[in-house]
């Protein structure tokens, strides 16, 4: 027997992964504010990783987003 499902309860909810992109962003600030009142000399080497860090995490969500879109169109027959 065919059962047609999306199956989209599966899925990582869109706004979970804001939260992570979110909470990653908060880490990322905290741990610059604790190497600048430490007086870290390198801030702007570390603050351009960071930024890698949050773009990277935002196109990775982004990604999981839109494949999770693509897949839920898709019906999966079971």
């Amino acid at each position: 027997m065919e059962k047609e499902s999306t199956a989209a309860e599966e899925f990582i909810d869109e706004q979970d992964l804001d939260i992570m992109r979110g909470d990653t962003h908060k880490i990322l600030s905290g741990v610059y504010r604790t190497l600048k009142d430490l007086e870290y000399q390198d801030l702007p080497e570390v603050e351009e990783l960071f930024q890698t860090i949050e773009s990277r995490v935002e196109g990775l969500t982004e990604q999981v987003k839109i494949l999770q879109r693509k897949i839920s169109d898709k019906p999966i027959l079971l």
